[in-house]
């Protein structure tokens, strides 16, 4: 039996429009928001839309400022390091703090230290390697006697040749509170200009004789937390100590006895590994600096004080300045010309006059002339 066709084709009608149906109610169901779902639904961020205009690169993590820079950490690792130190009288000599920190970091690693040319401060001598193990601390120590903070920041390019990790800046003796903290920013400077990437660290130095520096010291940690800039606060080590005045040198009061280098050199040790801060017994204080009574001015020069520079570093900020094209000339290290000293008088001089010639008849009978 044979259909009609026209249910066929009325049946085919229906399910077309079934279908119809279902696409129509899975879109709307899909798609379709209330109000609240609406507000409630973020907006696409502008680095989903396919426009490139409205398209933007993730912000980068944040960099951590200097003050966040772990000085601890930086000595921590086993990975090789090199430090650069600017600064000056305190630390230029074999047995002074950076000297003695060459020595204790020695006793867990390869340690490579070079210094300044006694004969030229514009090249350093071949380095000296002590220790073994870990990775090499290298150290190059830029330290020059009679030097004030700002006598680095026209020579960064051959006192810190190397790239270095860390950079200390170890100043203060030659200067005074007006002018470290000009100095100290023109180094610094000049240090980020040639090596962006290195963390640079500032020395508070620690009292001269009955805390005369004490002016130059304060400007010293304020320009550093202005700068926000770490510090190794060496001054608080010695005054802890009760007797600051125990530790300086007594011939020449701007460097440290050699108790003192190894007190800062210890310190410096502790502050940059995360160590403990050495534990000192207080000292009677050193006797008063001795004082040439004709010019006022301390007399020799600690057996522990420089081997790259001269002496005329007593007192501060006597060098450094004026006269030349340089802001910071060369420190001198010429011996002073001895004052001329007139010749002694012959306890017996000759008279400076002829004594009368007698008359001639004195001459032929001396008794007529009495």
């Amino acid at each position: 039996m044979h259909r009609f066709r026209g249910t066929d084709v009325g049946l085919g009608v229906l399910v077309m429009a079934i279908n119809i149906a279902l696409v129509v109610g899975v879109v709307y169901f899909t798609t379709a928001r209330t109000p609240d779902e609406t507000q409630a639904a973020p907006s696409p961020s502008p680095s989903s839309t396919p426009s490139g205009s409205a398209s933007t690169s993730p912000s980068p993590s944040p960099t951590p400022t200097p003050s966040d820079v772990d000085v601890a950490g930086l000595f921590a690792e086993d990975e090789p390091l090199t430090m650069a130190v600017l600064g000056d009288q305190t630390g230029d000599g074999p047995g002074e703090w950076v000297g003695q920190l060459a020595g204790l970091l020695a006793q867990e690693r390869e340690v490579e230290l070079s210094v300044l040319s006694p004969a030229d401060p514009t090249i350093y001598e071949d380095p000296v390697t002590t220790g073994s193990g870990g990775g090499t601390v290298t150290i190059r120590n830029g330290s020059r006697a009679g030097t004030t903070a700002r006598y680095a920041a026209s020579r960064v390019q051959f006192l810190v040749r190397d790239e270095p990790d860390v950079v200390v800046l170890n100043y203060g003796r030659n200067d005074d509170a007006d002018s470290v903290a000009e100095g100290l920013d023109r180094t610094a400077e000049a240090v980020r200009d040639e090596w962006p990437d290195a963390t640079v660290l500032v020395t508070v130095q620690p009292p001269t004789f009955d805390d005369a520096n004490e002016a130059v010291r304060e400007a010293t940690a304020d320009w550093a937390e202005a700068e926000d800039l770490p510090t190794l606060d060496i001054a608080a080590v010695f005054e802890g100590t009760g007797a600051p005045n125990a530790y300086i040198s007594s011939r020449d009061p701007s460097v440290m006895s050699t108790t003192g280098d190894q007190l800062w050199g210890q310190a410096a040790y502790a502050l940059l590994t995360g160590g403990d801060l050495p534990v000192v017994e207080q000292e009677a204080p050193a006797p008063e600096p001795e004082v040439a009574p004709e010019t006022g001015t301390t007399t020799g020069q600690d057996t522990t004080g420089g081997t790259t520079g001269g002496g005329g570093t007593t007192g501060g900020g006597t060098t450094g300045g004026g006269g030349g094209t340089d802001p910071d000339p060369e420190p001198t290290t010429a011996e002073p010309t001895p004052e001329p000293t007139a010749p002694r008088p012959d306890p017996t001089p000759p008279p400076t006059t002829e004594p009368p010639t007698p008359p001639q008849e004195c001459l032929i009978d001396p008794e007529s002339c009495d």
